[in-house]
């Protein structure tokens, strides 16, 4: 860890930012589970690529759908103005997918438009035992040990 002197301790904000550094926040090939990613084609916005979750919080299979049929009709609107200006102005952006209120952050990569869809604050479900995020072993931004009283989350089995 480095110190904002020479010889002098970090502050808490560095502190902070150290242990946010080793949270497994993106493990390959692994999606939070209270989200989803999609990846699609552009102008028509058609899902071409969706991860496991996707189902779960779109209410069914979203493969070859158009983001407009996923979307609420202004959230669609205000999505394609987005994309058509900054993407770094655009995002997050925070539209409904059924009856939950969902951050949306999007980026293009191999021609594509890939989309990272997260429930918003408290609406988001739970990891469950034994995966990362869970709450009952993994504590946000702070250092926690794995849980023990985690029947699912021994030392040997925490995804953390």
């Amino acid at each position: 860890m480095t110190s904002s002197a020479a010889g002098q301790a970090p502050t808490g904000d560095e502190e902070a930012l150290a242990r946010c550094a080793d949270e497994p926040i993106a493990v390959p090939g692994a999606v939070q589970p209270h989200g989803a990613l999609l990846a699609v084609s552009e102008p028509d916005l058609a899902v071409v690529v969706a991860s496991a979750g996707a189902a779960d919080l779109f209410g069914g299979p979203v493969a070859g759908r158009a983001l407009d049929e996923l979307l609420d009709p202004a959230d669609a609107e205000r999505l394609r103005a987005g994309l058509a200006g900054d993407l770094a102005e655009l995002n997050p952006l925070r539209v409904r997918v059924g009856r939950e209120d969902v951050d949306l952050v999007v980026h293009r990569a191999d021609g594509l438009l890939v989309t990272e869809w997260s429930r918003s604050g408290a609406r988001r479900r739970p990891a469950a035992p034994g995966t990362a995020g869970c709450p009952r072993c993994c504590s946000g931004c702070r250092p926690a040990p794995r849980s023990t009283s985690c029947p699912a989350c021994s030392p040997a089995t925490c995804a953390r």
